[in-house]
């Protein structure tokens, strides 16, 4: 799936805009962009944008009752103007209604209390910026307010279904898994949104793919999923980099990328092989050592160490065959099987390896390649 919004692409924390005709509203009045089921464009939209555009809305809601109040007090000025005395008057009861009880504004660094919210913001810059915004959850210290807020956002919270951390934005959103609210009524699998639950039925039970990728001859479900599998073939990298000049063709290539500019090292307790990041290693932990099968087949009762391989092992029951030949229209299941297939037709790319000459099949297979330097 696919943002309408930021382009962020996954499978969790998206909800389908097109079910809520108010987000519609919404996402209209503070970006001006329609969404319509019509247009080929993408319908779903990730949480944290959806919190971002509620975010505005409430913004936008307390700038115009504001407005409204002052309106109202030029107003009574303008009836009043030759009442002096009633004037002032008039413009204390007006701030007097609107101040809350015991509103006064506090600084958070030094305590000091102040009448208006222009004192209070004018008096921060004699902090010089000084990190003292701590944060309650960890060890984390900011110099503003902002980036508190914007850090707290990024703290997740554990399910209280499953345990499963989970952003603080996206909690309600992923307890819609633990319902049966929309369920796959083949396998049971759950999903947060009905227009995911359709896209996997296609996906998954049934062998619709009337959209395919002109370049490599791959079949897609839907023209969203299309558009983005195209980008790997083009010479145009739009998601850059902030850390150096890379440039990647697609959102999950920079993703990948980004883990070569962590300053973590997470060593293998087992075989002391390096990785990147915890993530990394749970994963090697989990599908080499440990041998952890949680995703089982509904129709075999099979296991698979992750979902990709259960996707796959369910093509044998689905007879769904995504990977099509574009010179005589044979199908198969797995990517390796139609690159195999091509070796037929005499179209097989061979990737040398630039010191010994020995030639492989895939890039994958010269980087796995040890290389001793003796020409094959």
């Amino acid at each position: 799936m696919i943002c309408r919004l930021c382009l962020h692409q996954g499978t969790d924390d998206f909800i389908s805009v097109l079910n809520n005709d108010h987000i519609v509203e919404k996402i209209r009045e503070c970006v001006s962009i329609e969404i319509a089921d019509n247009d080929d464009l993408p319908t779903t939209a990730c949480t944290s944008c959806i919190q971002k555009v509620e975010d505005w809305w409430i913004f936008k809601d307390s700038c115009l009752k504001t407005n409204n109040v002052l309106l109202e007090l030029c107003r009574e000025k303008v009836r009043r103007r030759d009442e002096p005395e009633s004037e002032v008057k008039e413009v204390i009861i007006v701030k007097e209604e609107l101040r809350e009880p015991d509103s006064s504004y506090i600084c958070e660094i030094c305590s000091k209390r102040f009448n208006t919210c222009l004192e209070h913001l004018e008096h921060q810059s004699t902090h010089n910026g000084s990190p003292v915004y701590k944060c309650d959850k960890c060890e984390e210290v900011f110099s503003s307010r902002d980036d508190l807020v914007e850090h707290d956002r990024n703290h997740k919270l554990p399910c209280p279904k499953c345990g499963k951390l989970i952003l603080k934005t996206s909690l309600k959103l992923h307890l819609v898994l633990h319902t049966d609210k929309h369920m796959c009524p083949q396998c049971s699998s759950r999903f947060t949104s009905n227009s995911t639950l359709q896209q996997h039925i296609i996906t998954l039970h049934t062998s619709q793919r009337d959209h395919v990728c002109e370049t490599c001859g791959k079949r897609f479900a839907s023209k969203t999923a299309m558009t983005v599998h195209s980008r790997s073939h083009s010479d145009e990298r739009l998601y850059k980099c902030k850390s150096c000049d890379y440039a990647g063709r697609t959102a999950s290539a920079l993703y990948v990328h980004m883990s070569t500019h962590s300053q973590e090292t997470c060593v293998c307790e087992v075989c002391s092989k390096i990785f990147k990041s915890n993530r990394n290693l749970n994963d090697h932990l989990r599908r080499t050592h440990r041998k952890e099968k949680n995703h089982q087949c509904t129709r075999c009762d099979k296991k698979f160490v992750d979902r990709y391989r259960l996707t796959v092992h369910m093509r044998c029951h689905t007879g769904v065959k995504p990977y099509v030949c574009r010179l005589c229209d044979k199908a198969f299941i797995r990517s390796d099987g139609l690159k195999d297939h091509m070796a037929t037709h005499g179209d097989r790319v061979w990737y040398p390896c630039e010191k010994c000459g020995r030639k492989f099949a895939s890039k994958k297979g010269v980087t796995r390649h040890n290389c001793t330097g003796e020409i094959a």
